[in-house]
């Protein structure tokens, strides 16, 4: 009897612990699964940073490949170059005669490596290419935003970043690549503004936008495109928040008051070359103006055809005139609309005393 009582004692403790093994053991698999998912804040960022960086390093990677140094002037730049050595001499900018932007900021940012490496053209073209790279990295973000995933801001990100709309102007002390930095800026910025969920936050980004794009836009006129169409279209979206509709106004004002005093003070520089306002409107203000539209719009197209053609697919869908205008404004060879013979002299004032 009492051998009976023991074996039964036995097995309800056996069984008492099997089924708390098997209560514990989920617990404890949990338990580590948790504690191996958690990521620490850092990580998190890095994680999220990692394709911008590499996106920005994409400009500086092809540099050290194609190794473009050449202590001679590429294009204009060796007048900019010039520029930005009288200010690392004297402090001042000086103009030589032959400068149509304004250039601004980019001599001051030129002046600073040579106070850092030493004068040469490659030193000074340092600052460009770190431009670059600042370009690809807002560039990345801005597309994020906009809304494509990873990948397909990466891929619009390098593949911007290495045409030749980028690429070559990164080797060169030229406003090209400055000017674009500034208008992706604005765009990022006019982008978070939208976005941002409170007040505080879209006021801030919305002021820097226009703030920043005016003081920006003096290295290029035509990156003011960014205070004075892009912040103005980003307040119209935003008028339903009264406050920051009205805060933004105030700094769209303010950097309007900039822009026309940066002009202002440009136009009364010696031996610079502002570009009239034209008074009337003439038949080759109509041509250098469809010489503008036409062969920027037919440069881009041909520049974008490969990543067209993956596009491709999507005109079946499309009714049969819209689909053959869009592959003919793809694919129509520039030189056929003859754009580089016509005409160009209407917006640059003559020297030969006529007219």
């Amino acid at each position: 009897m009492l051998e009976r009582v023991l074996l039964r004692t036995a097995c309800t403790c056996r069984q008492r612990q099997n089924s708390h093994e098997q209560n514990t053991r989920p617990m404890a698999i949990a338990a580590r699964t948790s504690v191996s998912s958690v990521e620490f804040p850092l990580q998190t960022k890095l994680r999220n940073y990692l394709p911008v960086f590499a996106c920005a390093l994409i400009p500086i990677l092809c540099y050290l490949l194609i190794r473009p140094f050449a202590e001679i002037g590429i294009v204009d730049d060796w007048v900019y170059v010039e520029d930005a050595l009288k200010i690392a001499q004297t402090g001042h900018i000086s103009y030589s005669g032959a400068e149509t932007p304004m250039l601004g900021w980019q001599l001051y940012f030129g002046a600073l490596f040579i106070k850092l490496l030493g004068f040469s053209f490659t030193a000074v073209r340092f600052a460009t290419a770190a431009e670059a790279m600042a370009t690809a990295f807002l560039l990345e973000r801005t597309l994020e935003l906009a809304g494509l995933n990873l990948w397909n801001a990466m891929l619009a990100t390098a593949t911007f970043v290495v045409s030749p709309l980028c690429l070559p102007w990164a080797f060169t002390f030229m406003t090209d690549v400055p000017g674009g930095l500034c208008i992706v800026a604005c765009i990022y910025m006019c982008l978070r503004a939208h976005n941002a969920k409170s007040e505080n936050p879209a006021i801030a980004w919305i002021s820097c936008a226009a703030l920043v794009n005016a003081a920006g836009g003096t290295v290029r006129q035509i990156a003011w495109l960014g205070v004075l169409v892009m912040v103005p279209c980003t307040l119209w979206l935003l008028r339903k928040r009264r406050k920051v509709f009205a805060v933004g106004c105030i700094a769209w004002i303010a950097a309007a008051a900039l822009v026309a005093a940066a002009v202002h003070w440009f136009a009364r520089q010696p031996y610079c070359v502002p570009l009239p306002i034209p008074s009337a409107i003439g038949f080759d203000l109509v041509k250098n103006l469809g010489r503008a539209v036409l062969g920027g719009a037919g440069a881009l197209s041909l520049f974008a055809l490969p990543v067209l053609l993956f596009f491709g697919g999507a005109l079946r869908g499309w009714r049969r005139p819209a689909a053959a205008a869009a592959a003919a404004l793809a694919i129509a060879p520039i030189h056929w609309l003859k754009i580089d013979k016509w005409p160009a002299n209407c917006l640059v004032p003559r020297c030969d005393g006529a007219g």
